[in-house]
Formats: structure tokens, sequence, C-alpha cells
């Protein structure tokens, strides 16, 4: 069984590092570029883990994070830049 990684980012380069590495170790990879594309993704295939970014445009990633809770318990793991502890407190 191939595992499915979605990548929730709005930079292309940094989704297409992330698609190298990931495809590479035999991971199944899916990309969005914002919430809209990862709802999409979500529709359509069973994912088993997302990589999210907090800073997207319109909906952060904090945000599409309780949503994809109240419908789901796919593994997440938020990729950002920000240092802020209150981020990673509401993170958690």
């Amino acid at each position: 069984m191939t595992y499915k990684i979605l990548i929730v980012e709005d930079d292309p380069i940094v989704r297409m590092k992330f698609r190298g590495h990931f495809s590479q170790a035999g991971y199944t990879v899916y990309e969005a570029e914002n919430g809209a594309a990862m709802k999409t993704v979500l529709g359509n295939e069973k994912i088993d883990l997302i990589l999210l970014d907090l800073n997207l445009p319109g909906e952060d990633g904090i945000q599409l994070t309780r949503e994809v809770r109240n419908t789901s318990d796919i593994a997440i793991i938020m990729v950002t830049g920000r240092t802020d502890p209150i981020d990673r407190i509401l993170g958690l």
C-alpha cells in the first residue's frame, strides 16, 4: 500500500521540493496551493497525511486544521516559518 500525502503550500518552489522528497521516498503526493484546492483533493482522495503551511492566502492553516479536525482524524504536520510561541500553542 502506498501512503498518500497532501502538501498544502502556496509557494510553488517549496511544494516542488516537498513533492520531490516524498515522491522519491515512494509516497503518492498531491498538491494544493490554498484551502479551496486542499478541500477538492480531500473530497476526491483518501489522504493519510497533510503537510499544511500556516501562512496561506485566504484561509490560514490554523483555520483549515480546525475544519479538517471537525470531520477527520487525518494526520497533520504544520509547516511554517513563524517563530511566535502563540502560533505553536494554537497549532497544538
